[in-house]
C-alpha cells in the first residue's frame, strides 16, 4: 500500500513553497482534505507543504473534475503528502500505483511486455530515416529465429 511521506524538519517553510495560495489552502481545509488548519499559520512543516503541493496539482492544475479528484483521494491515506515523482494514477485500474524505484531494473524485468505492448506505437512513429534501424531489428529477429530452428 502506498504510504504518505510525513517528514518533519528543522526548517519551516512559507506557503509559497507549495505553489499554493492561502485561499486555495483554505478551500482544501473547508473540503476536509488537509490534515492541518492553514488559516493564520505562517510557517509549515515539510509534509504540510508536500500535502498542499499534491492537492494543488490535482485540484487546480490537472483540469480534472473535483468529483473525480475526490474519488481518487479516497484511495490514499491522509495526510496527502505524496509526490508525483513516486506515484501515479492508473486510469485502467482506477487506482494509484507506485513508480518503480530503479527504472533500469524495471525495464529489464519487464522488457518483453514493454516491447509487445508498445511495438504498434513504435511502428506508427517510424519515419524514412528510421528504416535503417528497422532493418537492423529485422535482421536480429531473423538471426534469432534461425538459431531456434
Amino acid at each position: 500500500m502506498i504510504q504518505p511521506n510525513q517528514q518533519s524538519g528543522l526548517l519551516k517553510n512559507k506557503i509559497e513553497e507549495s505553489g499554493c495560495s492561502n485561499h486555495q489552502a483554505s478551500i482544501f481545509f473547508k473540503e476536509g482534505l488537509l490534515s492541518f488548519e492553514p488559516d493564520g499559520k505562517e510557517e509549515f512543516e515539510v509534509y504540510e507543504i508536500e500535502e498542499l503541493r499534491f492537492l494543488k496539482c490535482l485540484f487546480f492544475d490537472s483540469g480534472l473534475s473535483s468529483n473525480l479528484v475526490k474519488a481518487m483521494l479516497t484511495k490514499l491515506k491522509k495526510p496527502y503528502c505524496y509526490s508525483f515523482e513516486k506515484i501515479y494514477w492508473d486510469y485502467g485500474i482506477q487506482d494509484w500505483k507506485e513508480l518503480p524505484q530503479d527504472i533500469d531494473d524495471y525495464v529489464k524485468d519487464n522488457l518483453k511486455d514493454i516491447i509487445i505492448d508498445n511495438i504498434d506505437v513504435y511502428l506508427e512513429s517510424v519515419e524514412d530515416d528510421d528504416l535503417k534501424q528497422l532493418t537492423i531489428i529485422k535482421d536480429a529477429i531473423e538471426d534469432k529465429l534461425k538459431e531456434t530452428k
